[in-house]
Formats: structure tokens, C-alpha cells, sequence
């Protein structure tokens, strides 16, 4: 505890100064263990650094954290976090790690410590979860200050899970969740119109079917059809309904014999259809 003591103080002169690089990272952190720019800061650098100070004072083992923005010498490259890291390690030392860009995900890792070395991170994934599950906006997604927070606390006791109301107390705070973006804004609108096209659809397609049903429902006219005036038809010839409706002998049915084939109708199918058609409206309605 003396060690996390003496590396955890008031942020230092030296992150005042905006550093680009991963070598200007590891000059600060060698003054301050906590690294937090105003890009990772939720509007607030200082409050989250003393925030992260807070969780991280209780811990047994060096604690460093970094949010910032993407050190220059690693844009467009793979892994930002964890090459940032293996760095960081090389010229601090042991400790526990978490780093987070502003461009990637972040990144936890701890030397020197046997408890924590092979433990899994499933608890603050849980923690996370549960935030965003409760959290504000139609797409809640939580700060990259929220999961160092939720990490430092699940260092103290990393078998096990991190309390509800400590992830609830976190998640109240104002830093907790990121702003929703016009991306998120986007894609709920498309949501919302894919919802209605869906709908409409059905209503057309339902009443495809209720049309479709009474016209089979109606029975077809039967009989002979009716016959033209006697001063209409040709002197001298049969009307074609009689000359057709003895087939000469031999010759096989005729198209005009041989029926359609067809198959029943059920009684309740247009009723299920109405119905159908009245719970797409309902929905259509409901949006």
C-alpha cells in the first residue's frame, strides 16, 4: 500500500502538458500514475483523475492509468492499447495497467501479482452490462472513466463480483455514460423505419389475402352462358355452346369439359385474415 501511496498524488506539472507520444506518456507517468486527457476526461480531466485516484489508493501494487488520445507514433497501427502497454511496462515496471485511446479499446493488464496476473476481467464485464442494461437513451454505452473506475475496483477483489450498488452508485455519476452520437441517433431512426416499412408491408399483404379469399369464397357462374338474340346468330349454324356440348366421338375432353381443379377453402380464412390485417394496423398504429 506504501508504494500505491507514494505513485498515487495530485496530478503533476508535467500533465499540463498535452503529451503526443508514447515516450511523453511514459515521461508523465513516471511523475503521475494517473494519465488522463481533457479528449477521455468526460468534460472534467481533473475530477476524473481524482475519481481514478480514489479507486486506485486502496490497491497493494503500482497502479497506472492511461485515457488519452492516440499517441502519434502508433496511429494506424493494430492493438494501440496493448503496444502502448507493453511500453509502459517496460519503462515503469510491474503495476497494474489500463489503458484506453481514444481511437481503439482498451486494455488491462497486470505483472507482479499472482492474484491478479491470472484473473479474468468477467466481473467488470458483468458490472458494465448491468450499467448499460439500466443506463439512460436507447443506446446506453458507458464512459471509458466508468470501466477504469469499475477496474481499479475489481483489483481489490478480483474473484470476486464487483456489488450491485457500487456499479449503481458509479453509474448515477454524470461521467458514467458517453453522450448518445448522431451515429446512434441514426441508426435508431433506421430502426424505427425498417419497423413501419415491416408493418406496412404486412397491410399490404394482408389485404392481398382477404381480397384474394372472397374472390375464391364467391362461386363461379355455372350453366351454359347466356345466348344471343336469335336475330344475332349466323343463319344457317348452331350456336357454338350447342355445337360444343356434344363432343364428337372419339376425341378426347375438350378444354371447355375438363374442370379446374381446385382445393377448399376453409370456412374461417377470411375471418383469420381480418384479424391478421387488424393486428398489423394496431402495430402500424402503436409507432
Amino acid at each position: 500500500m506504501a508504494a500505491a501511496a507514494l505513485l498515487l498524488g495530485a496530478p503533476a506539472d508535467a500533465a499540463d502538458e498535452h503529451a503526443d507520444t508514447v515516450d511523453e506518456m511514459v515521461e508523465q507517468l513516471r511523475d503521475d500514475p494517473i494519465l488522463v486527457q481533457p479528449s477521455m476526461g468526460m468534460g472534467d480531466s481533473e475530477r476524473a483523475h481524482d475519481v481514478l485516484t480514489e479507486a486506485a489508493a486502496g490497491l497493494d501494487l503500482p497502479v497506472y492509468v492511461v485515457l488519452a488520445d492516440t499517441p502519434t507514433d502508433l496511429v494506424g497501427t493494430d492493438s494501440i492499447a496493448e503496444q502502448a502497454t507493453a511500453v509502459f511496462r517496460e519503462a515503469l515496471g510491474d503495476g497494474l495497467y489500463h489503458v484506453e485511446f481514444l481511437d481503439g479499446i482498451s486494455y488491462t493488464q497486470s505483472w507482479g501479482d499472482d492474484e491478479l496476473d491470472d484473473a479474468y476481467l468477467a466481473p467488470v464485464t458483468y458490472a458494465i452490462e448491468r450499467a448499460e442494461s439500466n443506463g439512460p437513451g436507447e443506446y446506453p454505452r458507458v464512459s471509458a472513466l466508468f470501466e477504469a473506475v469499475l477496474t481499479l475496483r475489481w483489483a481489490a477483489a478480483p474473484a470476486e463480483p464487483i456489488p450491485d450498488d457500487v456499479v449503481d452508485e458509479y453509474a448515477a455519476q454524470p461521467w458514467a455514460f458517453v453522450a448518445e452520437s448522431t451515429v446512434d441517433r441514426a441508426d435508431a431512426t433506421a430502426g424505427r423505419w425498417v419497423a413501419v416499412l415491416a408493418t406496412v408491408f404486412g397491410v399490404l399483404v394482408a389485404g392481398t389475402i382477404i381480397t384474394l379469399v372472397v374472390t375464391r369464397a364467391k362461386p363461379a357462374g355455372r350453366g351454359a352462358p347466356a345466348r344471343r338474340p336469335a336475330s344475332a346468330q349466323p343463319s344457317g349454324r348452331r350456336p357454338a355452346s350447342e355445337e360444343l356440348s356434344v363432343p364428337a366421338r372419339g376425341v378426347g375432353p375438350t378444354r371447355t369439359g375438363r374442370g379446374v381443379p381446385t382445393s377448399a377453402v376453409p370456412d374461417d380464412i377470411a375471418e383469420t385474415a381480418r384479424r391478421r390485417l387488424d393486428e398489423a394496423r394496431r402495430r402500424l398504429a402503436g409507432l
